[in-house]
């Protein structure tokens, strides 16, 4: 299983919802490796539940979510 994080927000970026969908989209469009979404707050920001959830809806191969310091 591959662990995925999010795009960073490191100075100060912070990447809106049609972002963050996209850059899923890009990562996990064409491939099928078994993967775990990583909305870790070390990314710079906590990712909203509804943007996670529409990637596990829309992609198959997500199996895992980890959570390690989310905070809502």
């Amino acid at each position: 299983m591959v662990n995925i994080y999010g795009p960073t927000g490191w100075h100060s970026f912070k990447p809106t919802e049609t972002e963050f969908l996209m850059f899923f989209d890009d990562v996990l469009a064409g491939q099928s490796y078994r993967v775990a979404l990583a909305p870790n707050p070390t990314m710079g920001y906590t990712p909203k539940p509804e943007w996670i959830a529409a990637i596990t809806n829309k992609y198959s191969q997500v199996e895992a979510i980890n959570l390690v310091g989310a905070r809502r």
